[in-house]
């Protein structure tokens, strides 16, 4: 653990104590933290280990996976080319990308970068479409034309990593650079910010990176890095930055898109960024703290009549916050390699509740309460609901339902046999397929909203008997995803079919 800035302000003198409890009680291996206040840096520290099993510590400059977090990065260059007069918030996205479909005709038409960035498209979140996808951008934004929304454009805000996706792909077509190209030379690199990455094979190459965790029964185990692809640009994969470099973004934002003498992006698109724009979901769980809206990569909150400018971020292995107060000039950001991992937001808190003067609250018993509250409705909504028939078994031997699968927006998926059981592969991961009844199947994990929600896929069969297609509620705020049975040519060939 390294030492507190010398103009650390007396509230802040002991929270080294307070942040180490919290550790504890969160059972997070390690943890970076940064606080900013007006235009210098008075806390930067690093708790605990980067890497268990080498016994290597946190620093103020170990890298983290910003996750979500990098959302508000993807927002900021399109300001930049706003600022430019190469893009317009509003102009709808099909005057940049002609052949840009959705599957609703008028979203296709009428959806603007405003739209992507406040996530009011309509479609719900459909992820597993990019997690660990193997295809390009481009071919992401193909595919949406064939994913099925939920709600009308502008209706309600539902939360969508492939719309920060879009956006990233928008800022390769208006500019002709890599979103992460663009990232590096406009943002990072401007800043200061030379260590942090724009891929995870690039942070690894750091000399000092953290190494991704999660608990499992009470024991913490290491995972995997979740690999950059085409979905980075919603923070899948990047941005990787430590506690020492995020204080600079922090300082931007307070400062309104400056950097020193450097205007790196107007202020009036700073406060285009940071303003409400569409009611977001109701997460008055936590006393005094009030998600009100959604800006552009950020949520816009009110904390006891001071506003906060707030976004969290969590992939396999890392979870962190990004918090700014920007009318107090306060900014914090709390960086683990935890996944699922809740302890940044009482941190977070507490740190301000003593910068701002006020009574301290709870936040940990608080934090733990609303979110297993939060969770549970969470596991609630998404688990199905299907009564079981006993004694039934497959209508076919196991060998039948083998083969590839496909659907024009999720892409392919493999059913193979393992000996005595069927496995459901989809984008490089794999699931055993445990006979539910009949012809339905049941998979653990694959939605992971938690290790323990459970789904289920049906095949069905032609007229001549033969399995045709499966079907699965792999996004279950719409009807169920069908893949059809992909033609094995080569056996076809083999059988002279």
């Amino acid at each position: 653990m390294t030492q507190p800035y010398s103009t650390t302000p007396s509230s802040l003198k002991d929270f080294d104590a307070f942040v180490c409890a919290s550790m504890q009680d969160w059972n997070v291996p390690g943890l970076a933290l940064a606080i900013v206040k007006e235009d210098a840096v008075i806390y930067s520290q690093g708790f605990g280990k980067r890497n268990l099993a080498q016994d290597l510590n946190v620093t103020p400059r170990t890298l983290f996976s910003l996750a979500s977090c990098t959302k508000a990065f993807t927002a900021t260059a399109l300001g930049i080319l706003v600022d430019e007069g190469k893009l317009d918030w509003d102009t709808p996205i099909k005057h940049y990308i002609p052949w840009f479909k959705l599957y609703d005709a008028f979203a296709t038409e009428r959806i603007t970068t405003r739209d992507l960035l406040t996530h009011r498209s309509g479609l719900p979140r459909h992820d597993l479409v990019g997690y660990n996808a193997s295809c390009s951008r481009r071919e992401l934004v193909e595919r949406l034309q064939f994913l099925e929304p939920n709600k009308d454009l502008r209706y309600e805000w539902q939360y969508s990593n492939l719309m920060y996706m879009l956006a990233g792909y928008l800022c390769e077509v208006i500019t002709g650079q890599r979103w992460e190209d663009f990232i590096q030379q406009r943002l990072l690199t401007p800043l200061g910010m030379t260590d942090s990455a724009t891929s995870t094979r690039d942070a690894q190459q750091s000399a000092d990176f953290a190494l991704p965790y999660e608990e499992v029964d009470g024991e913490i185990r290491e995972g995997k890095f979740v690999e950059s692809n085409a979905m980075a640009p919603s923070g899948m994969g990047s941005i990787f930055s430590s506690g020492e470099e995020i204080a600079r973004w922090l300082l931007l934002q307070l400062n309104k898109g400056r950097h020193g003498t450097t205007q790196l992006i107007s202020e009036s698109q700073m406060t285009q960024i940071h303003r409400p724009h569409i009611p977001g979901p109701d997460t008055q769980i936590l006393d005094g703290l009030t998600f009100s809206s959604n800006a552009f990569g950020w949520r816009v909150a009110s904390y006891k009549n001071h506003r906060v400018v707030q976004h969290a971020g969590g992939i396999d292995g890392f979870s962190c916050l990004v918090t700014v107060f920007p009318d107090d000039r306060i900014g914090v950001v709390v960086l683990t390699n935890k996944d699922r991992c809740y302890a940044p937001l009482p941190i977070t808190m507490t740190a301000c509740d003593r910068l701002l003067g006020l009574e301290e609250n709870p936040w940990n018993e608080q934090v733990k309460r609303g979110y297993a509250f939060a969770m549970k409705m969470l596991a609630v909504q998404v688990q199905p609901t299907l009564k079981h028939v006993p004694g039934t078994s497959p209508s076919h031997p196991l060998a039948a339902y083998t083969g590839k699968f496909a659907h024009p927006g999720y892409g392919v998926a493999l059913v193979q046999q393992d000996s005595d059981q069927l496995t459901f592969t989809y984008n490089a991961r794999t699931f055993p397929l445990i006979h539910y009844h009949f012809d339905t199947f049941e998979i653990e994990g694959l939605l992971d909203i938690e290790s323990s929600t459970k789904m289920y896929l049906s095949f069905t069969t032609n007229v001549n008997g033969e399995i045709e297609s499966l079907a699965a509620k792999l996004e279950p705020q719409v009807k169920a995803i069908v893949f059809t049975r992909v033609a094995d040519v080569q056996r076809q060939e083999e059988v002279g079919e």
